[in-house]
């Protein structure tokens, strides 16, 4: 995929990155319970494992994965959502080929959480934090729209999982997915994925006109400060 360039863009580059953030949304299903739960089926009963046993380690394996968020969020700050989305969707979808080599129930433990790491407390958290960098007094607007992408992922995602075990089994689906990502959410994060707009010279909310409220100036709060407030 060729890079864009913010500056040079005849479209604001507001709108691409909504664009490619709504896509890094939907690329999360893999690691969604809507996309993982079609597998449990032919997990279970490919490696002799209860339904009970396969459940508590997919919420043990997601709150393994979710717990370095704060960590992972601090590292998307440092080094630039373009960056850090293209590593993490290289990880989800190494994560997908990891869960197609699982042999056990602790091997599907480490499976989980990978795959929950990689997609919920990171890919989902760049997809977001890059559109919320491009928008602010319409952000709302803007993190509603990028959140249809979840949606149509929920929607989508596992009907293409149930036909891809149906064509090469439940570890050939996952490889299949593996591929799907690298070759889709992979090239868009490297090409698209920018850190905030004044950067580039370009002002937030895709250009378009202030709104008519007067709005007060966005606070702004070191990690310590935002540790103590009520909200967090």
């Amino acid at each position: 995929m060729r890079m864009v360039s913010p500056r040079t863009s005849a479209l604001h580059y507001g709108w691409i990155v909504l664009g490619a953030g709504t896509f890094g949304s939907f690329m999360t299903l893999p690691g969604q319970t809507a996309g993982v739960s079609v597998f449990f089926d032919p997990i279970t009963a490919d490696l002799g494992i209860s339904r009970t046993s396969a459940s508590i380690a997919y919420a043990v394996g997601t709150l393994a994965g979710i717990l370095p968020a704060p960590v992972i969020g601090r590292w998307i700050d440092r080094r630039g959502p373009r960056l850090a989305a293209t590593i993490i969707a290289c990880g989800l979808a190494l994560a997908c080929a990891l869960m197609a080599m699982v042999q056990s129930a602790v091997m599907l433990l480490i499976g989980f959480a990978v795959l929950r790491g990689a997609a919920i407390g990171g890919l989902s958290l760049v997809s977001q934090q890059v559109v919320n960098l491009w928008f602010v007094r319409r952000r709302g607007i803007a993190a509603a729209a990028a959140s249809l992408g979840l949606a149509a992922g929920s929607m989508t995602f596992p009907k293409l999982i149930d036909s891809l075990i149906s064509l090469y089994g439940w570890r050939g689906a996952y490889l299949a997915l593996a591929g799907l990502v690298a070759l889709t959410i992979v090239p868009v994060a490297a090409a698209l994925f920018r850190d905030r707009p004044e950067k580039y010279g370009l002002s937030t909310d895709a250009g378009l006109p202030p709104t008519t409220q007067d709005l007060r100036e966005e606070s702004s709060f070191t990690r310590k400060q935002a540790l103590r407030t009520g909200v967090f």
